[in-house]
């Protein structure tokens, strides 16, 4: 219950600073929209983080982080191809070993909410490697 009150009063922070003020707009650098969207996953608001991901692709879109942030929210959204399309860019943008381990569990993550099980296994087997 405390953590459910915690998460609101951040999201609730959160967008208080990223609401447009009558004369100036807000604007995230992309560590923060990329925390927001995780946070907003977090809160069960894949819409609204599907939209940071997707502006911070459209600034970067070979950004393996907010293409992670994307297969995310479109599995939660239920849209499984566009997930694991975009947890193998993620894995193709990856510059270490995390992003390559979380590019691929959500590569597998997609493919077993789309029942193919066995691609989700070699994509579990690729996460493996770079296990932390």
């Amino acid at each position: 219950m405390a953590i459910k009150i915690v998460r609101a009063a951040i999201i609730a922070s959160l967008l208080f600073l990223v609401a447009p003020t009558s004369a100036q707009e807000a604007r995230l650098s992309r560590d923060e929209g990329r925390s927001f969207a995780a946070l907003l996953l977090q809160s069960d608001q894949p819409a609204a983080a599907k939209e940071i991901a997707e502006s911070l692709l459209s600034a970067d879109p070979r950004d393996p982080v907010a293409l992670i942030l994307l297969s995310q929210a479109e599995r939660n959204l239920g849209d499984f191809v566009i997930a694991r399309q975009a947890g193998q860019a993620a894995w193709a943008y990856a510059t270490n070993d995390e992003e390559r381990f979380a590019a691929a569990t959500v590569t597998a993550q997609a493919l077993t909410s789309d029942e193919k099980f066995t691609l989700a296994q070699f994509w579990l087997r690729r996460a493996s490697i770079f296990a932390p």
